[in-house]
């Protein structure tokens, strides 16, 4: 539900990326095509066409929005824990694009752990990925708030070597002041 909260408080539409398996869950299939959802493979093997329709995203002056750790962070299922590794594909896209970096951290003010409802063996039928049919449970946001932080332009990153990798830990250090500021860090 993340990036259904992120879009009610930004003005402007989002392209998310999502893990492909997504569109093989009945629910989310329909609104996944109908809200211009990118689906990314998850291990590695990105599509041309995966590709292609981010570049197009950004080279048009849309917002793409990427959860750094993708599913990691529900597979772990340990919310109260620390953030996952970061991916690096959002710092290829934003180098390749030449576009900004905006972080945020989405802050629980109050919330809900509940167990997942649908059956890891039904969730199985659905071809899900193993380790997504083992979460045995997902956050229930009743209050929460974004906080952005400060965007990291293009300009501030384009002629400094390894530039991926330092808006990885670049990116991972705004956001972890934001969590460690309110004591979730």
């Amino acid at each position: 539900m993340d990036p259904f909260v992120v879009a009610s408080v930004v003005p402007r539409y989002i392209s998310w990326i999502a893990a492909e398996y997504t569109q093989r869950i009945p629910v989310f299939k329909n609104l996944i095509r109908e809200t211009g959802v990118i689906p990314m493979q998850i291990d590695g093997n990105v599509s041309v066409a995966s590709i292609k329709k981010t570049m197009s995203v950004l080279k048009s002056g849309e917002i793409l929005g990427i959860f750094p750790e993708g599913h990691d962070y529900m597979v772990k299922n340990d919310f109260s824990g620390p953030m996952v590794k970061f991916h690096e594909g959002f710092a290829i896209f934003a180098v390749r694009g030449k576009v900004p970096i905006v972080p945020f951290a989405l802050i629980p003010v109050e919330e809900d752990l509940e167990t997942i409802p649908v059956p890891s063996y039904v969730r199985s039928l659905f071809g899900l990925p193993e380790e997504v049919c083992k979460i045995p449970h997902r956050v229930n946001y009743k209050k929460v708030r974004i906080e952005f932080c400060k965007p990291i332009r293009y300009e501030d990153f384009a002629d400094v070597p390894g530039k991926e990798k330092i808006l990885v830990h670049t990116v991972r250090e705004r956001m972890t002041e934001k969590l460690r500021a309110h004591g979730l860090a």
